[in-house]
This record gives C-alpha cells, structure tokens and sequence, in this order.
C-alpha cells in the first residue's frame, strides 16, 4: 500500500520536473528568438540612418 502511495508521488513529481523542464526551455528559446530580433531591428535602424545621412551629404 505504502509503495503504491510512494510510486503514485514519485510519478506525479517526475511529470512536474518535466514540465517545468520544457516550459523553461521554451522560454529561453522565445528569449533568445525575441533578442535576435530586436538586435536586428536596430542594425535595420542604422542602416536607415546611414541612408538618411548620405542622401543629405548628397543634396548639398
């Protein structure tokens, strides 16, 4: 009986670590996905800046 109680929580723990294991590898995943592009965000950003830049130098 005690065995059975022992086993039923055990398996209950393991399927908590498990989910817990792949949630938090799905969120770092998202992280490191949203920091790729933020990054890229601001090197689009400075290269438009750089444009604007060179068309002024241009124009005068």
């Amino acid at each position: 009986m005690w065995l059975r109680i022992l086993i039923f929580f055990a398996v209950i723990a393991g399927v908590i670590v498990v989910i817990y294991g792949v949630a938090k590898y799905f969120s770092e995943a998202r992280a490191r996905i949203g920091k790729a592009h933020v990054e890229k965000f601001h090197d689009d950003e400075e290269k438009r800046a750089d444009n604007k830049i060179k068309q002024i130098k241009k124009g005068k």
